[in-house]
């Protein structure tokens, strides 16, 4: 076996070292890419909004005004299209406003949704999505098909919380009902069972969107008329990516 002279020992030495000075090089990358990570995740489960309305119900005094197509947030010409059989003076049900606020004031609201996460809730908004529905004694399902039509299409029953803006710990209102309350014309609606999907940004731009259910009863014929929604079970609260 032919020895290695002096030279050639300080070659392989310096070879060694190269090696051992890159695999430290290596893992000190990887050790710190790993612990902005960990704070990085960290910081965003921090940062992480989680909306719900205070279980509960609410008996809200509600008034029967001729308003047509009229449906409060949303474009009147726009409206005219999608509910052309109504008449200009079909009479739908509103809200009453409450004590010291002017009509169709949008500053009061009904329910409390509370932030209970870490992070504020940007452009939070709530929907309404009907399962079951009550005509008098009949029940029905409301399946996809059914909720394509205007009374009940998601785009036409959703608004921003009042604020949209919730900071963590804070909590925010809604103040009308949904459209296919308001549009019952013929008052023929006793019952409505379903979800309000409440969706919502954190200040990192991801999507957050909670399922809770309602209940829904209509007393049109009590003195004064009214209606009275409960705010019941978180049933799904889901991440999508940003």
């Amino acid at each position: 076996m032919p020895t290695l002279s002096l030279e050639q020992w300080a070659n392989l030495a310096r070879i060694a070292t190269a090696l051992i000075t890159f695999v430290g090089i290596v893992v000190s990358v990887w050790l710190s890419t790993k612990a902005l990570r960990e704070v990085q995740f960290d910081r965003r489960l921090r940062a992480r909004p989680h909306l719900a309305f205070e279980t509960g119900g609410w008996r809200l005094p509600i008034r029967f005004e001729e308003i047509g197509h009229h449906v409060i947030g949303y474009d009147p010409e726009c409206l005219k299209e999608v509910f052309a059989n109504l008449p200009e003076d079909a009479e739908s049900i509103v809200l009453c406003d409450p004590p010291g606020h002017k009509s169709r004031d949008t500053s009061f609201g009904y329910g409390q949704l509370l932030n209970h996460g870490g992070g504020s809730a940007l452009g939070t908004d709530v929907t309404w999505v009907p399962h079951e529905v009550w005509i008098g004694s009949e029940h029905f399902d409301i399946g996809h098909k059914k909720r394509a039509e205007p009374l009940y299409d998601r785009r036409l029953n959703s608004w921003p919380a009042i604020p949209s803006n919730i900071r963590a710990g804070g909590k925010a209102a809604i103040n009308c009902l949904p459209t296919f309350i308001t549009k019952d014309t013929d008052k023929k609606i006793t019952r409505v069972e379903g979800v309000l999907e409440i969706s919502c940004k954190d200040v990192f731009d991801c999507e957050y969107r909670v399922q809770q259910s309602f209940h829904l009863f209509t007393h049109y014929k009590d003195d004064p008329p009214a209606v009275h929604v409960t705010f019941s079970d978180v049933i799904a609260n889901e991440k999508f990516a940003g």
